[in-house]
């Protein structure tokens, strides 16, 4: 089992945040139901959920690093530039490997989904976006406690 490097305090923050976030989702999820049965539709099905949970999680992550109740306080930089290295390789991977799939599935025939390519290219920027503020807040986190 892994330890937590978080402090109480940092914990306690973090839970209290994402117990705010929840409800968010929850309660938002729940208009955009209601707003459907009265018929209006924002976006269509998959993609509004996933602007609603794209937003929240932002929401989330936002919160913590403001509170400061994200990064431990024994981080050190090299560990969070692998992290952020690894992140965007992996959302560099996931949008390369969903864009032959896209591109092997629809023959010269068919028109291509655009709400897939619009869902691809929001969640490689999210995680892209997500990576670089980690990044920035741990560096700025760690020069804090070097002087």
């Amino acid at each position: 089992m892994r330890k937590s490097v978080l402090d109480e305090m940092q914990l306690q923050m973090r839970n209290r945040i994402g117990n705010q976030a929840f409800m968010i989702l929850f309660y938002l999820l729940l208009t955009d139901v209601g707003l459907n049965g009265f018929g209006v539709k924002w976006l269509q099905y998959p993609l509004n959920v996933f602007v609603i949970m794209v937003s929240t999680m932002f929401y989330y992550l936002i919160r913590i690093l403001w509170a400061g109740a994200y990064i431990g306080p024994d981080s050190s930089i090299k560990k969070a530039a692998r992290k952020t290295a690894a992140t965007v390789i992996t959302a560099a991977v996931a949008a390369s490997v969903s864009i032959f799939a896209i591109w092997k599935n629809n023959t010269e025939t068919q028109v291509p989904d655009r709400t897939s390519a619009m869902v691809l290219f929001i969640f490689s920027a999210v995680a892209i976006v997500v990576a670089v503020i980690v990044s920035i807040a741990s560096m700025k986190q760690n020069r804090g406690k070097d002087q």
